[in-house]
C-alpha cells in the first residue's frame, strides 16, 4: 500500500510539471514578443526568455537602446492607472451589502463604513502600492502580472508581485483564471527552512519528500552544496469538493501542491480559502489566455524611433565631426585631428591651403528631429499619457462628468482595460484582504451582526472609476434624444424603457451616496399615497360639480333617488 501512494504521489508530481511546461510551451511565441518590447520599455525586466547564467551575478540589458521615450511612457501609464483609479491619498472603494434593505439599516451602514476604513487603512500601511506600481508597470510591456496577496508578519497584509517568467495560467470553462503555476528556484538551505523542519525547528527524521538532490546537497560535505539552487513549482487550483472556515487546509477551496521539479516529488501540500495569487490582463483576445499589451501594439513605432535616434545620433555627430580628406601621400604618419596635434608633412604641400579639408556631409537633422516628434507623441498616445497629464492637470477641479467627457472624446479605448483590472485583481484583492483581516480578528466589534452571511459588493469611487461609469449613462441620453421627438406621436413608446431602473442606475453611475435614493419599496409607499390622494381631489370636484349642476334641472328631483341622496350629500 505504501509503494502505491508513493507511485501515486510521483504521478502527481510528474502531471504538475508537464502541465506547467505544456503551459509554458503554449506561451512560447508569446513569451518571445514579450522579451522584444520588455528590451524596449523595461529593460531591467527583460528576461522573459533570456536566462541569467549560473554564477552570473547581473544581465547585460539593451545596449542598442537609444530612446527611452516608451520607458518613461510605460512609467507614466503606470503612475496614472495607480494614481487615479487606487490613490493612495484617498478612498477608491466603498463596500456595501448586496442586500439592499441591509444597506437602510443604520447600524449596518456605520459597519460597513467601518470595514471600508479599516481596509483604507491596512492596505496604506502595507506594501500593496509599492507592488501595484509594479504590477501596472507589468501591464504596460508584458499585458498581464501577477500579484500574491498574503497575511504579513509585520503587517495584516503582504504582496508580492511576480515577473511574467515566472507564473503561467489556465482558464476555466467561462474563460475566468482558475489555476496558477508559479516556478521559483530555493537553495537546498531555503528549501529545508520551508519544507525540512519540525514545527519547532529541529529537522525531520524522514526527508524522502524534499527529493534526493535537496537531501544530497543539505548533507555535502561541511555543507559546501546548500546553496545551489533548485527548480519548484507550486500549483494552485480549485478544489471541486471543499469546506468553509474553519477548515483544514486539504479541505480548503484552493488546493495549493508543490514540487521539486528535478526528482519530480511532492515536498508540500496546502491549501487557501481563496485564490492567493491574482493574475490581471490588460487586453485579451477572445480565442487566447495570456494578455496583451500597450507596448507590444506600439512595438513598430518604438522600434522605428530607436532606429530614428541611431540614424540621427550618426548624423549629429558626422555633422560635428565629419570625415576627413587627406592626400594619400601628403603626410608622414597618421593625422590626428586632436586638440594640440603634430602633424608632419612633405615640404611639396605648404602651398595647397586645401591639402586636408573636411567632408561636407550634408546631413539634414530638421526633417529628423520632426519626425522623432512625431514618433514619440504616437508612443506617448499609444501608453495614455495624454489622458493622465490632462487628469493630473485638472483632477483638483475637474468632476467626474467632466472626465467622462473627455475620456469620451478621445480615450474610450482605456474603458475596457481598466474594467477588466477591476474585475481580476481588485475585487479579489479586496475580498481577500477583508477575509484575512475577519481571520485574524481585525474586524471583531466592527462587523454587524446581521452581515455575518450577508453578500456584498464593491463600488469603485475614483474620480477616474466613477467617470468611467459615467459613460455607461451616455447611451440613455443619446437613446431619449432619439425617441423624445417620436414620443409627442407616440407617447405608448415609453413603454419599452424601466424608467424606475434608468434613475437608479444613472444615480449610481453618477456618484450619487445611496442614502440619498429612495429603495424601490418606498417609492412605491408614495406614489400609493400620491394616487390616493389625487383619488380624492378626483372625487371633491366631481361632487362640488354635480351639487352646482342639480339647481339647474328643469325636473325636480324625484324622493329617494340617487340624485337626491347626491344632493343630500352635498348639502
Amino acid at each position: 500500500m505504501v509503494a502505491q501512494n508513493d507511485t501515486t504521489e510521483k504521478q502527481r508530481a510528474e502531471q504538475i510539471v508537464r502541465r506547467r511546461d505544456s503551459l509554458k510551451s503554449d506561451r512560447g511565441t508569446l513569451d518571445s514578443h514579450a522579451q522584444e518590447v520588455a528590451e524596449y520599455v523595461v529593460p531591467r525586466k527583460s528576461y522573459v526568455t533570456v536566462r541569467r547564467q549560473e554564477g552570473q551575478k547581473t544581465i547585460t540589458f539593451n545596449t542598442e537602446l537609444f530612446d527611452a521615450t516608451a520607458v518613461f511612457a510605460n512609467q507614466n501609464m503606470s503612475a496614472g492607472l495607480v494614481s487615479h483609479l487606487a490613490p493612495a491619498n484617498s478612498r477608491w472603494f466603498a463596500i456595501k451589502a448586496k442586500d439592499e434593505e441591509l444597506n437602510k439599516n443604520d447600524a449596518v451602514k456605520a459597519s460597513l463604513a467601518k470595514i471600508t476604513t479599516l481596509l483604507h487603512e491596512e492596505l496604506g500601511v502595507s506594501n500593496f502600492y509599492m507592488q501595484l506600481s509594479e504590477l501596472t508597470l507589468d501591464l504596460g510591456w508584458a499585458g498581464m502580472g501577477c500579484m500574491e496577496s498574503m497575511e504579513g508578519k509585520t503587517t495584516s497584509l503582504n504582496f508580492k508581485t511576480h515577473h511574467l517568467s515566472e507564473f503561467h495560467i489556465a482558464e476555466s470553462s467561462d474563460q475566468i483564471v482558475d489555476t496558477v503555476y508559479y516556478t521559483f528556484k530555493y537553495t537546498a538551505r531555503q528549501a529545508m527552512q520551508e519544507w525540512g523542519r519540525e514545527d519547532n525547528g529541529e529537522i525531520k527524521k524522514d526527508l524522502s519528500h524534499m527529493g534526493e538532490s535537496v537531501v544530497k546537497a543539505w548533507k555535502s560535505s561541511e555543507g559546501k552544496d546548500r546553496d545551489n539552487k533548485f527548480e519548484f513549482i507550486q500549483e494552485l487550483k480549485p478544489r471541486e469538493e471543499f469546506d468553509r472556515f474553519p477548515a483544514a487546509p486539504s479541505r480548503r477551496a484552493i488546493a495549493s501542491t508543490f514540487v521539486a521539479v528535478k526528482d519530480k516529488v511532492i515536498v508540500a501540500e496546502d491549501g487557501f480559502f481563496e485564490m492567493p495569487k491574482l493574475t490581471p490582463r490588460w487586453l485579451k483576445n477572445t480565442n487566447e489566455v495570456n494578455g496583451r499589451s500597450q507596448g507590444m501594439f506600439g512595438l513598430p513605432w518604438i522600434k522605428l524611433l530607436n532606429t530614428t535616434w541611431k540614424n540621427m545620433t550618426q548624423a549629429v555627430e558626422l555633422g560635428m565631426r565629419p570625415p576627413v580628406l587627406v592626400p594619400d601621400n601628403g603626410f608622414i604618419g597618421p593625422v590626428r585631428s586632436v586638440p594640440g596635434a603634430i602633424w608632419s608633412y612633405r615640404s611639396g604641400l605648404a602651398a595647397n591651403v586645401n591639402a586636408i579639408r573636411f567632408l561636407d556631409t550634408k546631413a539634414n537633422t530638421r526633417d529628423g528631429m520632426k519626425y522623432i516628434e512625431y514618433l514619440t507623441q504616437l508612443i506617448q498616445k499609444a501608453f495614455y499619457n495624454d489622458l493622465f497629464v490632462m487628469l493630473q492637470q485638472q483632477t483638483k477641479t475637474q468632476t467626474a462628468f467632466e472626465i467622462a467627457q473627455r475620456i469620451e472624446e478621445k480615450h474610450t479605448m482605456i474603458i475596457q482595460p481598466i474594467g477588466r483590472l477591476q474585475s481580476e485583481l481588485f475585487n479579489g484583492l479586496i475580498s481577500r484582504s477583508i477575509a484575512i483581516l475577519g481571520r485574524s480578528g481585525k474586524l471583531r466589534g466592527i462587523l454587524a451582526p446581521e452581515l455575518v452571511d450577508q453578500g456584498y459588493e464593491i463600488q469603485y469611487i475614483s474620480k477616474l472609476a466613477l467617470a468611467l461609469r459615467i459613460l455607461e449613462t451616455r447611451s440613455i441620453t443619446a437613446t431619449m434624444a432619439v425617441i423624445e421627438p417620436l414620443a409627442e406621436r407616440f407617447p405608448q413608446i415609453f413603454d419599452n424603457y424601466n424608467a424606475d431602473e434608468i434613475a437608479q442606475g444613472v444615480g449610481e453611475r453618477m456618484g450619487m451616496p445611496p442614502d440619498m435614493m429612495n429603495p424601490p419599496d418606498k417609492v412605491d409607499d408614495i406614489r400609493e399615497q400620491r394616487a390616493a390622494d389625487e383619488a380624492e381631489i378626483r372625487a371633491a370636484e366631481m361632487a362640488a360639480g354635480a351639487a352646482d349642476a342639480i339647481p339647474k334641472l328643469q325636473k325636480e328631483t324625484e324622493a329617494g333617488s340617487p340624485l337626491a341622496e347626491l344632493a343630500e350629500a352635498v348639502g
